[in-house]
């Protein structure tokens, strides 16, 4: 049996599939911030995109409504502490989307879901 890192690394690969065949850039993966991850981070011509990857047995909306206010917050401090630490301007416009995974296979892309 998988264990659910594996699993949640194979939705990832597939959730930044998906996106490059959109026309983002992917600029990382499982990018650790201190105790906080980012699953992937892109580039969308000049927007710089934070990327949750989630996924759910039982269904989208599942998956969705996993992605609560602490799970956002957590994704703004990581995006922040990495942007100072690289010293990136403040001015870049940053992005936050969510990709949603289901158990039959298809995937959605929320834009701005912050």
């Amino acid at each position: 049996m998988l264990s659910t890192l594996l699993i949640g690394r194979r939705y990832e690969r597939r959730a930044a599939r998906f996106l490059k065949r959109r026309g983002l850039r992917i600029l990382g993966r499982n990018v650790r911030v201190g105790r906080d991850e980012i699953d992937l981070i892109a580039r969308d011509g000049m927007v710089a995109v934070v990327v949750e990857v989630r996924h759910r047995k039982r269904s989208r909306m599942v998956a969705d409504l996993s992605a609560d206010y602490r799970k956002i917050a957590r994704l703004r401090r990581a995006w922040s502490h990495l942007a100072r630490d690289l010293r990136l301007s403040p001015s870049i416009p940053v992005r936050f989307d969510l990709v949603l995974t289901a158990a039959d296979g298809s995937l959605s892309w929320h834009q701005g879901v912050v």
